[in-house]
């Protein structure tokens, strides 16, 4: 198993409903089926996410408030990126990666490797949320 699906494993068994975690992840895995996962984030956040990891609901998605509470809540600097742009399956600043979601336009998530995780929805969607989830859990790397 490589390192990106590593983390998108410990994302979905972290932080999405247990009825389609196994879909999910076959579908991150998968080049061809990736697409369909992140679409999912795009369109059905609230139904596919565990809703008892929420930390924060935001019904905007303002970069700047986003990337302070992020940083309130860990102590990383970077973040894993899934989603429709130039960052998915990479690393990278947790600003620059909510910055390059948003400017998608698309649905996105971050994880970052203690626990935290931020997930957008795309722009078309009335009243666009942003949600931040936590788990006990940490990504052994």
């Amino acid at each position: 198993m490589n390192k990106g699906n590593t983390i998108e494993d410990f994302f979905c068994k972290q932080f999405i409903n247990s009825g389609y975690q196994d879909r999910f992840f076959f579908e991150l895995s998968s080049n061809k089926k990736r697409v369909k996962a992140i679409s999912r984030i795009c369109h059905n956040m609230m139904d596919i996410i565990n809703e008892n990891k929420i930390v924060e609901v935001y019904n905007s998605t303002d970069l700047i408030h986003l990337t302070d509470r992020l940083r309130e809540l860990s102590k990383e600097k970077e973040g894993y990126c899934i989603g429709f742009f130039e960052l998915d399956q990479k690393w990278a600043d947790i600003s620059e990666a909510i910055n390059t979601g948003i400017q998608s336009n698309f649905g996105f998530a971050i994880i970052l490797s203690d626990g935290i995780a931020c997930i957008c929805e795309e722009t078309g969607i009335t009243n666009r949320r942003a949600v931040i989830l936590h788990s006990i859990s940490k990504l052994k790397e």
